[in-house]
């Protein structure tokens, strides 16, 4: 979908469906779109022919051209703070913002690995993660949408590379923590063999930082 599509539809929709305000972000890319009727808050980007739906409270949600009004609609409803919590717009715009960096992410490692697990190659997307190699807390805005910085991996091997029990070297080798038993290794699934390929330089800096700072090499 053109530029001038997606944002014909969306105002058309948005003003149609309870968002009287519909306004570029500051990328250009996808639109904000709030109202003084409620306290609703969305981010609009184009994915493809479709619509990416990204709200403060409710879950994200890919639409198509036919679906996005009633999206839209029903979104006015329940994209609601929890009963009882007052609507606090500011925490709302940072929510988002992080959500809209973690959808781009997982969008830039989805499309340098295919799709598909970068350390076992499945590719189930519900059972695939967006790990970071240096966590979303210690870096820059930059760093967090980087597809570089991290890898799309199968849930099991997210979580391991998450705490540190596992790492990759500069050649895409599985490292092991010691911390991990023969036992447990096997029962993880964690063989002899495992292996990233396709690794570039661009990784290298990430990959060191998680090594040195959250890999559990020694005992």
């Amino acid at each position: 979908m053109d530029s001038i599509a997606f944002d014909t539809y969306l105002r058309t929709a948005a003003s149609r469906n309870g968002w009287e305000v519909c306004e570029k972000d500051t990328t250009g890319e996808g639109y904000r779109l709030s109202s003084t009727a409620h306290e609703g808050l969305l981010h609009v980007l184009p994915e493809g022919e479709k619509f990416c739906i990204i709200p403060a409270m409710a879950e994200v949600q890919v639409v198509t051209r036919e679906e996005l009004g009633k999206t839209l609609r029903e979104l006015v409803k329940t994209d609601t703070s929890p009963k009882g919590t007052p609507p606090l717009r500011t925490e709302r715009e940072q929510t988002i913002l992080a959500r809209t960096a973690q959808h781009r992410y997982r969008n830039g490692l989805e499309a340098l690995w295919g799709g598909r697990c970068a350390c076992t190659g499945i590719g189930v997307p519900e059972l695939l993660r967006a790990s970071h190699a240096k966590p979303w807390k210690d870096c820059t805005d930059a760093e967090r949408v980087d597809p570089y910085n991290g890898f799309l991996l199968e849930a099991r091997y997210d979580a391991l590379f998450d705490q540190g029990y596992i790492s990759f070297t500069d050649e895409g080798d599985l490292l092991i923590s010691p911390k991990l038993n023969a036992a447990e290794r096997q029962k993880l699934g964690l063989l002899p063999g495992l292996h990233i390929h396709g690794l570039s330089p661009r990784h290298l800096p990430y990959l060191h930082w998680h090594r040195e700072h959250v890999f559990l090499g020694t005992e």
